[in-house]
């Protein structure tokens, strides 16, 4: 809990308490209660608190650190299993850094220490290297050094447990932490993550700090503090702990935020096992009777908890999450189908833009490399949207063979991503030529798609197929039904339970989501793109962060989240980006904003990104593809919860949507490929001029690098 002054600096935020979204899970009768009691845990001191809080304690914290042998711990420890408890030891290596654990110079205290553990015989719960996704400890990732990262952490905490297996200390039970905000320069929830060999448990650490503090502290619901943080863990197959919580007194109703808090955990975080409360008077009064209000609320809180010490064994079932603080919340509807598992394990993505989808790849950006998904992966992203165009690559009559060259490369890139633990989205992308003879093209899309699902049908199940990028122009709603059903007949052919991704028409409106025909499946995921205001987003034009650019953002999402409740489908924010060249302050505030509200709604999301800088037209990246660099401030607004204070939405009902169509990426074409049909008339004849003085210099440079075969397609594109 040292130094978690600075953790809230990220997290005051009055928005979030708009969104604190409850599922209606199972009622968890069997939750496990623990507590640090304020000192180290002598049989003296756990009765104490016992005889406070009127029952006995299922787990008992303690805090040690590196310097302290177990000859010392083992009276405690005593008194903690004569009382018919478990004993949980925050084990805090103030003395190091991850490096050093990682090479060994540790060790021999390590060694001891397993030596020790095993000898006593009982099970202990052992919490090393807590909060790492912090910058407040030596161990933290966050750590203003930058001596520590997500691979050393790794190794470290890997090293430590290796150690007690091999000198056979098989009694304890391995705790993976995280603090329930990210803080600091490369920090994610679960960058740092071991390993399920190594963890038995995870847990979360949180506070509500009401306003106690002179940096400007704002009251947090339980809800508004841990659901990001729960969010992201549940995407791992572990039982929760709770491990350190409280409530201050100032600023709100602590004994209100005590019920509140245990009915949350029990209807609405059904992976929490346990709650283990941090007693002290420390920065704050965080003690249970800091009032008597408090007390009786705590005492009434605890009474449906089981005293049986030991959690289950096999871990609960993915719950439905909730909303708060920093990467992602979800529906606020009771939904356990695969479909919602699928959208709650996707979290924050990132697009693979302008890659496989350019006329030819290497022809808008630098091609597909390997790499990129280890940094996709180290900056703690959960999905990866990998566009792809077929046309150029597939035979223009029949039978419609995919050049399998190509599809050999298709087939290489996705495995780099499944291969890392993402989900991984295909699609067809650009395919824009089925719009222009629907009834005449149709077939030949089929053909795509029925060798597309035969060559990926034994991927994993995180493998996600999206029927068709953005349709737009001559090809109707209805045609856009019959596509959707028709191509995902073809798909269930070979793929009977893969997730399929469909979209409306209008480049994925949400106007048009809301109002296509649904298909009886029951392995969907509906999506839209959101790239407003277009003034802001591609024009560069004016700032953005009024409370009127907040509302419009929250009324369109909660017109989303109310179809998705009613049809039972979640919901796959796809692309969402602005151009480089807009007003700085106002672009990260915006990726902030739309990532949170959407996340909050439980959306899954990818932003979008094409490896392009510099460039007027199509500059909409965050991520450097030559330099292996984010943007940091782009980064952390995408997996950070923001602040807006300053925000309260109007309580005005969502207003019927009209029907203009939602902004296309601009990085994925030229600005002006879409001005005849979306009919922008006002647009400066300057800047008509910039775009085909570009446009022709992109068309220059392309044909220069391509082959003749090449050439002739590029200039059908251009």
């Amino acid at each position: 809990m040292k130094k978690r002054i600075l953790v809230t600096l990220l997290v005051l935020s009055v928005l979030a308490s708009l969104f604190s979204f409850q599922s209606l899970g199972e009622y968890n009768s069997n939750l496990k209660i623990g507590a640090w009691v304020g000192t180290q845990p002598s049989e003296s001191a756990i009765n104490s608190f016992q005889q406070l809080q009127g029952k006995k304690l299922d787990i008992v914290h303690q805090f040690i650190n590196w310097s302290t042998e177990f000859s010392w711990v083992k009276p405690y420890a005593d008194a903690v299993y004569n009382n018919g408890s478990i004993l949980m030891i925050t084990w805090e290596p103030w003395e190091y850094t991850t490096v050093d654990i990682k090479n060994g110079k540790a060790d021999a205290y390590i060694t001891r220490m397993a030596q020790n553990i095993k000898a006593y015989g009982k099970e202990i719960w052992l919490r090393p290297l807590h909060e790492a996704n912090g910058n407040w400890y030596p161990w933290a990732v966050g750590d203003p050094s930058k001596v520590n990262t997500n691979d050393t952490y790794i190794a470290a905490f890997r090293r430590i447990v290796d150690i007690f297996r091999t000198n056979g200390a098989t009694n304890v039970k391995w705790v993976f932490n995280v603090n329930c905000d990210n803080v600091g320069d490369g920090t994610s929830y679960l960058g740092f993550y071991p390993g399920d060999n190594y963890v038995d448990y995870t847990s979360i650490d949180g506070y509500n700090w009401g306003t106690t503090q002179s940096w400007g502290s704002q009251w947090q619901t339980f809800d508004q503090v841990f659901s990001r943080a729960y969010y992201a863990l549940t995407s791992i197959n572990k039982p929760i702990i709770i491990a350190e919580f409280s409530s201050a007194e100032i600023g709100g109703d602590k004994a209100r935020w005590i019920t509140e808090a245990y009915n949350t955990i029990r209807t609405s975080y059904s992976k929490v096992f346990a709650a283990v409360w941090f007693h002290e008077n420390k920065e704050t009064d965080w003690r249970i009777n800091s009032s008597p209000a408090a007390l009786e609320a705590y005492k009434n809180a605890i009474g449906a908890g089981s005293s049986n010490p030991t959690p289950p064994p096999t871990p609960t079932p993915t719950p439905t999450p909730t909303s708060s603080s920093t990467p992602n919340p979800t529906p606020t509807f009771p939904n356990t189908s695969k479909p919602f598992e699928m959208v709650r394990k996707m979290g924050m993505g990132i697009n693979l833009g302008n890659t496989l989808e350019a006329p030819y790849e290497g022809s808008w950006s630098k091609i597909a490399m390997e790499y990129y998904f280890d940094d996709f992966k180290a900056a703690g992203f959960k999905n990866v949207r990998i566009p792809v165009r077929w046309d150029n690559h597939t035979m223009r009559t029949y039978p419609y063979t995919i050049d399998k060259e190509f599809l050999d490369r298709v087939e290489q890139v996705v495995d780099w991503s499944l291969s890392r633990g993402f989900v991984t989205v295909i699609n067809s992308h650009h395919d824009d030529w089925i719009k222009e003879d629907y009834n005449g093209n149709i077939e030949r899309f089929e053909k795509i798609w029925e060798q597309i699902s035969e060559r990926f049908k034994n991927k994993s199940e995180n493998l996600l197929f999206e029927i068709m990028n953005e349709p737009f122009g001559n090809i109707t709603d209805d045609q856009i039904d019959d596509m959707n059903s028709r191509i995902l007949k073809i798909i269930r052919k070979t793929n009977p339970t893969r997730m399929v991704i469909i979209g409306g028409g209008y480049w994925n409106s949400y106007n048009t989501l809301v109002s296509i025909k649904i298909p009886d499946d029951p392995y969907l995921i509906g999506t839209f793109h959101y790239y407003d205001p277009y003034e802001f987003t591609h024009k560069w034009r004016g700032t953005w962060g009024t409370q009127e650019d907040m509302d419009t953002v929250v009324r369109v999402f909660d017109f989303v989240k109310s179809w998705s409740e009613r049809n039972k489908i979640p919901v796959y924010l796809g692309e969402f980006a602005v151009m480089s060249y807009a007003d700085r302050t106002s672009r990260v505030k915006w990726y902030d904003f739309i990532s949170d509200v959407a996340m909050q709604r439980g959306f899954a999301c990818s932003a979008w990104d094409n490896g392009v800088f510099g460039s007027l037209d199509n500059d909409m990246a965050f991520y450097n593809r030559d330099t292996r660099t984010f943007d940091t401030e782009i980064l952390n607004a995408l997996m950070n919860y923001g602040t807006y204070p300053s925000y309260s939405p109007k309580p005005t009902p969502t207003p019927t949507p009209t029907k203009p169509p939602v902004t296309p990426a601009v990085g994925e074409k030229m600005v002006d490929d879409f001005e005849g049909i979306l009919g922008w008339v006002h647009t400066p004849v300057k800047v008509l001029k910039l775009h085909r003085e570009l446009r022709q210099e992109k068309q220059e440079m392309v044909w220069k690098s391509a082959t003749p075969a090449q050439q002739t397609v590029i200039g059908e594109q251009y």
